[in-house]
């Protein structure tokens, strides 16, 4: 009665050992192409080691691991004979980052504050692209909402870079006019007197609270309902805002 129970067990250990007998171990890893990052450091972006079991899934692995560290700009990963072989080209190193077409010392800052790539860091087109990005927000939020950047990349000896950031600021965006939709109760005069952002008029030559800017905006908002709360309305809802370009540089 329980000979076929233990025909099928046999049948299962031989499965499990032949598996195990046929499953490779990782013997050694070789790591080529690099000249400034130490093998150890490789190693420990690739997070391998000796004697561990191989499978397919591990080349995946290695390779987002080696690139996630952002120190290389190409790596292939092979397994061959129970090698694991690693080449890599290692990303640029910067050596100067330049800000230019910006003169205001407190904009620099703020730019500067806002970059990903550092100087003595690795290179990455990628960062690169999106800093360009974080740069024309930070730079709308202070108003200047046509600005343009151009970042020059200089190839130096020993793969190194200098990134000059070229900025063209534009003018900064006026707020033309500012209006109120929604039951508002109130008349748009009374509002606008509540609030920190200003219309634009050409008398208020030394004012910044005639220029778009997004912190502005939210305290707005939340002036606006504080306001409402105080009237007795405790139900107010500010539910949105909104920026119309209505000509050149004009909201």
């Amino acid at each position: 009665m329980n000979k076929p129970k233990v025909i099928l067990l046999s049948f299962i250990l031989n499965l499990i050992i032949l598996s195990s007998s046929f499953s490779e171990i990782v013997k050694k890893i070789q790591i080529k192409g690099n000249t400034r990052i130490s093998d150890e450091t490789v190693l420990m972006f690739s997070k391998i080691n000796i004697g561990q079991n191989f499978e397919s899934s591990m080349l995946n692995k290695i390779l987002k691991n080696l690139y996630d560290s952002n120190y290389f700009s190409d790596v292939t990963v092979k397994f061959e004979n129970s090698i694991i072989l690693i080449k890599v080209e290692e990303a640029p190193l910067i050596k100067d980052i330049k800000i230019s077409g910006v003169k205001a010392k407190k904009f620099k800052k703020l730019i500067k504050e806002s970059l990903i790539l550092k100087p003595r860091g690795s290179f990455n087109n990628f960062i690169l692209s999106e800093e360009k990005k974080i740069i024309l927000s930070k730079l709308k939020s202070v108003g200047y909402y046509f600005s343009k950047i151009d970042p020059y990349v200089e190839t130096l000896d020993d793969n190194m870079v200098n990134i000059d950031y070229r900025i063209v600021l534009g003018e900064k965006s006026k707020i033309k006019k500012i209006s109120f939709i929604g039951d508002k109760i109130y008349k748009d005069k009374k509002l606008r007197s509540i609030l920190v952002s200003e219309e634009y008029k050409f008398w208020k030559f030394i004012s910044g609270k005639k220029f778009l800017r997004e912190e502005l905006i939210e305290l707005d908002k939340r002036l606006l309902r504080n306001f409402y709360l105080n009237k007795g309305y405790y139900n107010v809802e500010i539910n949105t805002s909104f920026a119309k370009l209505i000509n050149k540089n004009e909201f």
